[in-house]
């Protein structure tokens, strides 16, 4: 989502690239938030990991899923995709330490940094390959719709910079919008389904009497 954003933001609606980057800050700024509300919750008010992994989960799979529904021929942004970004913000937020809490609660002092590695690595690894898939749903969409519209020499420009959309006329700049916006809504059903397979995976870390941290 921090790349599908922005993105989005500038192909579909016409933004400026830093005018992109500002639709960011609604998740970027309640993430921290949750981070922190996640330490209090499970450090002080000792409340088990496993009810905030769980609610993290639940508030990710309803902020992303929320995305698919974005209109896709709005030529400005909706006022909803903010709030969309909130609840995915407190998701990432809350869930991003609290695992790393969790593991502290369950694994042995002796294996705790291999742990903290491996969810390190894994985090990574997942970002990358579904930065991968992502980007294969967009290109494939775009192949399928731009050929119809533009020439090839100006859908090599606009695979090269963004900005070559606004090179175009008025009525191929609209089916060149239309095309990213679905193929921003695909990339966004293919991203609710990993956050739903995360959401059910939390479940098995589920215990008649879940452990505390501390």
């Amino acid at each position: 989502m921090i790349v599908n954003i922005p993105q989005r933001a500038q192909t579909v609606y016409g933004v400026s690239p830093v005018q992109g980057g500002l639709t960011l800050l609604p998740l970027l700024l309640t993430s921290p938030l949750a981070t922190a509300l996640s330490g209090f919750l499970t450090g002080n008010a000792k409340v088990p990991p496993f009810y905030l992994v769980l609610v993290a989960s639940v508030l990710q799979v309803i902020g992303i899923g929320l995305t698919c529904s974005l209109s896709t021929d709005s030529k400005s942004i909706p006022k909803a995709q903010y709030g969309y970004e909130v609840l995915m913000g407190i998701g990432f937020g809350l869930g991003l330490t609290t695992l790393l809490t969790f593991a502290r609660v369950v694994v042995s002092q002796q294996n705790l940094s291999v742990m903290m590695g491996a969810l390190t690595q894994i985090r990574v690894l997942g970002g990358t390959v579904s930065l991968a898939i992502c980007a294969a749903i967009l290109n494939n969409q775009l192949t399928l719709k731009l050929d119809r519209v533009v020439s090839p020499e100006q859908a090599a420009a606009i695979y090269d910079s963004i900005s070559a959309v606004n090179d175009l006329n008025s009525t191929q700049q609209a089916a060149v919008r239309l095309a990213f916006a679905e193929g921003y809504n695909l990339q966004n059903i293919f991203m609710t389904v990993m956050s739903a397979l995360g959401l059910i995976t939390s479940f098995f870390l589920w215990e008649r009497n879940p452990r505390k941290a501390g």
